[in-house]
């Protein structure tokens, strides 16, 4: 309740204000305490049409995200950027584009996941359904 109420705050006051670059900080308090990586919405930007709820939501990875490990190829990650479609229907979500910037400053893009349910208190799920709140369609809760 606590975490839900911080980020409401948060994107309550990013609606009301211009901030640099429209970035929100929604790091939960304990993510801060175990790292220094961070969670941004641009709520600024967000849109909301067709029932679709569609917002921007970066992560600084610090220390950097490794991903497959495990592999002859892992790759090594300092940040996200995630383009996020938001159904107030159903509470379904999916990235349209995600930008990855790796360790070495190069990018590679992801396009079209999947719809996949979202845990309410998530930054997507959370996100999602105050968009669809404050610009006109509830949520199906």
């Amino acid at each position: 309740m606590l975490k839900e109420a911080i980020i409401g705050a948060a994107l309550g006051c990013a609606a009301a204000s211009v901030f640099a670059e429209n970035w929100i900080d929604v790091t939960s308090a304990e993510n801060k305490a175990q790292s220094a990586s961070r969670v941004y919405v641009d709520i600024v930007d967000s849109q909301l049409s067709n029932g679709i709820a569609r917002f921007w939501v970066r992560t600084d990875f610090d220390p950097p995200l490794i991903v497959g490990k495990d592999t002859d190829n892992p790759q090594s990650y300092r940040q996200t950027v995630e383009r996020w479609m938001y159904k107030c229907s159903d509470q379904t979500a999916r990235y349209s584009t995600v930008k990855m910037i790796h360790v070495d400053g190069h990018a590679s893009t992801a396009r079209n996941g999947d719809w996949e349910d979202q845990w309410p208190g998530s930054v997507v799920g959370y996100t999602g359904a105050y968009i669809c709140k404050k610009k006109g369609r509830p949520t199906a809760n």
